[in-house]
């Protein structure tokens, strides 16, 4: 009699590309801690794939199944790693950028350390217009200029918007990071 895990990849091989049968392999072997046994099952999947939008529910199912695991996790380390996963298939194979700033600030909530800033700013770099959502990720997991930037962008918005108290509390945020920022200090 063959094993759960056997059955789903039996599933996956007559249908690569479908979604949930992707997400119920990734989950079996993603609770056995089986890494090759992953990685050898989607390599059919995604050599299949003929465009970006047969890509993105692939994705999408391996992102929730992802963060499923995460949920379940043995340790935190492990869970935040999860998450991280989870963060770059949303960002970079099924371009959502709303589902890798969910994962990112879930990971950020685990463990608030520098790869979850680090990946932030990878992912979040560069991008021409910038949604709000970005950059509150940027604004609150990123380092450098790009965190600075996003949390102008936002003290801005807030202003123009008049949210008052929002812009003073992201220009109070930036004054103290950057004392010698006149515009920060005074609130532009």
């Amino acid at each position: 009699m063959p094993s759960v895990l056997e059955q789903v990849s039996g599933e996956l091989a007559k249908n690569p590309t479908d979604a949930e049968a992707v997400q119920r392999f990734a989950e079996r072997c993603l609770e056995r801690g089986d890494g090759a046994t992953l990685r050898a099952g989607l390599d059919p999947t995604l050599a299949e794939l003929m465009g970006p939008l047969a890509v993105r529910p692939i994705a999408q199912a391996l992102a929730r199944a992802l963060t499923r695991a995460a949920e379940r996790a043995p340790t935190p380390l492990d869970a935040v790693e999860l998450h991280l996963r989870a963060a770059r298939v949303l960002a970079q194979v099924a371009t959502d950028r709303l589902g890798a700033a969910r994962s990112l600030a879930a990971a950020w909530r685990i463990a608030p350390d520098e790869r979850v800033a680090t990946l932030a700013q990878s992912l979040f770099q560069g991008t021409s217009d910038v949604p709000e959502y970005t950059l509150a990720a940027l604004a609150n997991v990123g380092q450098g200029e790009p965190r600075l930037q996003a949390m102008r962008r936002l003290a801005a918005t807030a202003l123009e918007r008049r949210k008052l108290d929002t812009a003073e509390a992201l220009f109070a945020r930036l004054a103290e990071i950057m004392p010698s920022d006149v515009d920060a200090a005074a609130g532009y």
